[in-house]
């Protein structure tokens, strides 16, 4: 089911299952809400303007590129891309102008047996952020039942990086409660950072790292996790006041925050942001796995959102 509501001067669409209630709005392609038996799981503002003027990117898709490009530039086949910075000389999560502050399009909205499908599509213009090629994205949001699947698409005319994501923040406690969650990461690895928070190397993750058993969230994480693919385990899961997320993902790797620095009217751990991701700085980074779209070529990468009681 599929309905569609006025929100503070702008349409938001909410995909309905028999456990799941998703809202999304055009601004940022933005997910709104996660009720999940009735139970709010993600941060978000009551108004459209507190999206507005969010610098912690709250629901918002970001691109073209999630996560830090170091000295906002990068390489193709030897080449020198220039990018437009917006962090401390870096590029974060696709510049000033980037997805998250765009106005998308519906192409369309579609109901299935146990919930819908809504598909956004925005026209990012050749140098937009400093990104080369026209480029033409997609975010597919579809509810079934207890499960929520993102599709992230784009084809571009020239070489350029792409490499989007959701910045959703979850408590699956409620929006107002303190952050208590047990998490666990199929990740044998980590990437170390500096400073700026750009990466230095590939470490074990090992200690404070090592997520591989269930443990509580309990100090300040900013860092990219490399997903294991020679398990058959789950990417990600969470377990927080009788409810369980699983998350599954193509993406090689996440990135997983807790929220030290969310602003007002949100406090700091308050939620914490998975955002399945290219490597941070891969444009930088022959060693790493390729974040280049190639002129021509069909991008496509999905993020499964499954949620049960516990």
């Amino acid at each position: 089911m599929i309905r569609k509501e006025n929100f503070y001067g702008t349409e938001k669409y909410i995909l309905l299952s028999d456990t799941l209630e998703v809202s999304t709005m055009k601004l940022g392609a933005t997910c709104l809400s996660i009720k999940v038996n009735s139970r709010e799981v993600i941060l978000g503002f009551d108004t459209l303007e507190g999206y507005k003027t969010d610098p912690c990117h709250i629901g918002v898709i970001v691109g073209r590129y999630g996560n830090r490009i170091a000295k906002a530039r990068g390489m193709i086949d030897g080449k020198e891309i220039t990018l437009e910075a917006n962090e401390n000389g870096n590029q974060l999560h696709g510049g000033p102008k980037g997805f998250d502050k765009q106005e998308w399009t519906v192409a369309y909205f579609r109901e299935n047996e146990n919930g819908g499908s809504i598909r956004y599509e925005y026209f990012s213009p050749d140098g937009e952020n400093g990104y080369p090629g026209n480029l033409h994205a997609a975010v597919i949001y579809t509810v079934n039942g207890s499960k929520l699947t993102m599709e992230f698409e784009g084809i571009s005319d020239a070489d350029t990086f792409f490499a989007p994501t959701t910045h959703m923040y979850f408590n699956l406690s409620g929006r107002d409660t303190v952050l208590e969650t047990a998490v666990k990461i199929n990740s044998q690895n980590y990437l170390e950072v500096d400073d700026e928070l750009i990466p230095t190397s590939v470490k074990q993750a090992n200690g404070d790292f090592d997520f591989r058993c269930f443990r509580p969230i309990h100090q300040a994480y900013d860092h990219c996790f490399i997903i294991d693919k020679d398990t058959k385990d789950n990417a990600f899961e969470a377990k927080g006041d009788g409810i369980n997320l699983v998350l599954n993902t193509d993406y090689p790797a996440l990135q997983f925050y807790t929220g030290k620095k969310l602003k007002p009217p949100h406090h700091a751990f308050q939620g914490f942001a998975i955002e399945p991701e290219a490597y941070p700085d891969s444009p930088n980074r022959p060693d790493f796995p390729s974040s280049v779209l190639r002129a021509g070529e069909k991008y496509h990468r999905q993020i499964v959102y499954s949620f049960s009681s516990i």
